[in-house]
């Protein structure tokens, strides 16, 4: 079973994709996004720079990528 990503966590991802640009709106928000930040890292979606991973596409449903030598 896939994990399904939080709406939070789909910001997220799609910041680290380059889709949309979002941003918490205040301090509280900050929190939770720090908090999904790092789960998006334990489940696979992003590494630790910040750099969306094919999992992560996945989960937003966009193609993986393939890379060539």
């Amino acid at each position: 079973m896939t994990k399904k990503p939080t709406p939070t966590q789909k910001k997220i991802l799609e910041n680290a994709a380059g889709i949309r640009t979002h941003y918490p709106k205040n301090r509280s928000e900050s929190g939770g996004w720090s908090g999904a930040n790092l789960v998006c890292r334990r489940n696979g979606w992003t590494d630790f720079s910040g750099n969306i991973t094919n999992a992560g596409r996945a989960a937003i449903g966009l193609p993986p990528i393939s890379v060539k030598e």
